[in-house]
C-alpha cells in the first residue's frame, strides 16, 4: 500500500476499475466507506453517472470522469463512454445533495 502522505508532492488516491467500461458487477468491490479505506474518490470508467453517485454516497470527495461534447464521435472509444455537459450537471446537482447527506449522517453518529 502506497503511503501518499510522505510524498514530496500532493497526491490523492482514487479507487478505480481499469476497464473501459467495467462490468457493473465490479461495483461490489467499491469501498463501503472511502474515508476508512484511504481513498479520496473514484476514477470512474463506468457507463453513466451512477457509480460516481454511489461513490459520493460512500464518502468520495473527488470524482474523475472522461468528458466529451459528442458521444457519437468514433475517433476514439472514450467519447462513447464519456460524460456530456448535461451528465456533469446532473452529477454535480445530485452529488452535492448526496455528499451533504453523507456528512450530516456521519456527524450524527
Amino acid at each position: 500500500h502506497l503511503d501518499i502522505k510522505n510524498l514530496p508532492f500532493k497526491a490523492e488516491l482514487l479507487w478505480c476499475q481499469a476497464q473501459y467500461p467495467p462490468p457493473i458487477q465490479t461495483l461490489e468491490q467499491m469501498p463501503n466507506d472511502f474515508n476508512k479505506e484511504g481513498y479520496t474518490g473514484i476514477s470512474d470508467h463506468y457507463l453513466g453517472i451512477c457509480a460516481s453517485l454511489l461513490a459520493i454516497s460512500r464518502g468520495a470527495l473527488l470524482v474523475e470522469r472522461h468528458f466529451t461534447l459528442d458521444k457519437t464521435n468514433s475517433t476514439i472509444r472514450d467519447h462513447q463512454i464519456s460524460s456530456t455537459p448535461d451528465d456533469f450537471a446532473n452529477l454535480v446537482l445530485i452529488g452535492k445533495e448526496l455528499s451533504s447527506t453523507y456528512y450530516a449522517t456521519k456527524s450524527n453518529l
